[in-house]
């Protein structure tokens, strides 16, 4: 077999076009059967589930089905695009996905391309707990900027890391930070590293609710920091 499979099947494809390549009819089981793993199994897969070729499958929704490769359809979204969305590097939105921070699947192949439905990915994104991974002013498709904006005025919260709060505060972030730890600040710790590269947990930052960074009667007793 070849090491390079779309190249052949690339040909195959060409040689077939203007004439139809005789074998058994597909029957609606196997259409159904192509269609509802299509992207989660290879074509090999699907070819050796239902006793035809890795070329006869690719030609079938391909050519005659005319369905979309799994990386194109309308209803799903590769990481990389989901990304590019919120404007925030590639691998971040990958590393979540294999982490199964955001719902998606490894598409079948070796190419490592994660899938992201759409509807899921919108629901994600509009959750108020994961306003912590990315900056709203930042994302960069307008139609999901929209409704997060929309989204973020009904909430009328906002999140603060410990930089912004102790410049509210006028104090160090390490008072803030003291202030997390002995439970007088109300704060959450991210779940997942930014960009997966520090499992460590004392990388993963602590952000503040605005409501709680600014509500009455919070005050900072500072301690003297050394220079």
């Amino acid at each position: 077999m070849p090491k390079n499979i779309d190249a052949l099947i690339a040909l195959a494809v060409k040689s077939a076009e203007g004439a139809r390549v005789h074998s058994r009819k597909w029957t609606p089981g196997e259409d159904a059967f192509l269609t509802a793993n299509l992207g989660k199994l290879t074509d090999a897969e699907i070819g050796k589930a239902l006793g035809r070729t890795q070329i006869g499958v690719h030609l079938r929704w391909s050519r005659d089905l005319q369905l979309s490769s799994p990386s194109k359809a309308a209803d799903v979204l590769t990481a990389h695009q989901a990304a590019r969305m919120l404007g925030i590097d590639g691998h971040k939105i990958a590393h979540w996905v294999d982490q199964g921070f955001i719902p998606g699947r490894l598409m079948a192949g070796g190419r490592k391309i994660r899938l992201i439905y759409r509807k899921v990915f919108t629901a994600w994104v509009l959750d108020h707990d994961h306003w912590m991974y990315f900056d709203i002013a930042k994302v960069q498709d307008e139609e999901l900027k929209k409704s997060l904006i929309e989204e973020a005025k009904l909430w009328g919260d906002e999140w603060w890391d410990t930089p912004r709060v102790a410049k509210h505060h006028k104090v160090h972030v390490g008072d803030v930070k003291r202030y997390i730890q002995h439970g007088r600040i109300k704060a959450t710790q991210i779940s997942y590293s930014y960009g997966g590269r520090h499992p460590n947990p004392s990388w993963k930052l602590w952000f503040v609710l605005r409501s709680e960074a600014t509500r009455k009667g919070l005050k900072f007793v500072v301690r003297r920091h050394k220079k």
